[in-house]
């Protein structure tokens, strides 16, 4: 009776946990032949199936098909044989755009000549890449009480739930916000702010003086960083 080799994955670990959207990243799969040698030995690996699949990299024993942007394309490792004892690790580069959830799986499937598919699968978190957005915040009083506070985007991406947080106020509102009071102030936030757009908030306390106000956004990479803050003139 010939004996069906013991193939297994022994791992599929991503370069890092959290990756960002969009950018390129890589994970490698390793897998072990414990006896006796097999034939025919096919690995496949990818990621959920909104990646866009890179590349696929094997020992120069073994032939690697160009990547295709789905798992179920092109994109598979073959070779020949694999001797007993001996272990192949595979590096796959892929970009990941934003899915339907966080969670975002990368996996492998290896098989061979008289042997079932083995199945290893891995998770990492998706963090929305960084907008480019500047963003800058002005003030000025109306009154002894009032203060109005303009928020601006200068671009040159759409600024995503903005945060507005005004120290000394008792009230706020404006056009598109949200505002409730907090234990120093009140936090105001929008659901985003277009470029090239500005949007005033005006806000009341027993002083327009000594208001103070901040602004910041989800995800914000700043070219040319600002001080984000503004206090009544």
């Amino acid at each position: 009776m010939i004996l069906a080799a013991l193939l297994e994955i022994l791992s599929v670990l991503p370069e890092k946990k959290f990756v960002n959207t969009d950018e390129t990243f890589t994970f490698a799969v390793r897998v072990r032949n414990s006896g006796p040698d097999a034939s025919d030995v096919k690995l496949r690996a990818g990621a959920n199936a909104e990646a866009l699949i890179r590349s696929i990299e094997g020992p120069p024993e073994w032939t690697c098909d160009a990547a295709g942007p789905r798992f179920d394309s092109a994109t598979t490792c073959t070779a020949p044989s694999m001797a007993a004892g001996t272990d192949a690790v595979f590096k796959v580069t892929l970009a990941a755009p934003q899915p339907s959830a966080m969670t975002y799986r990368i996996g492998a499937a290896l098989s061979a000549k008289g042997m079932k598919t083995r199945l290893l699968e891995a998770n990492l978190i998706l963090i929305p890449s960084d907008v480019n957005a500047e963003l800058s915040l002005s003030a000025r009083r109306l009154d002894d009480e009032r203060a109005a506070f303009e928020v601006k985007n200068d671009g040159p991406d759409e600024a995503r739930e903005v945060l507005v947080v005004i120290t000394g106020a008792a009230l706020a509102s404006g056009d598109g916000w949200t505002c409730t009071p907090a234990a120093h102030g009140v936090v105001c936030t929008r659901a985003a702010l277009a470029a090239g757009t500005a949007s005033t908030l005006e806000a009341r306390g027993t002083s327009s003086a000594a208001m103070q106000g901040r602004v910041r956004a989800e995800k914000i990479h700043e070219t040319q960083p600002r001080d984000n803050g503004a206090k009544p003139q």
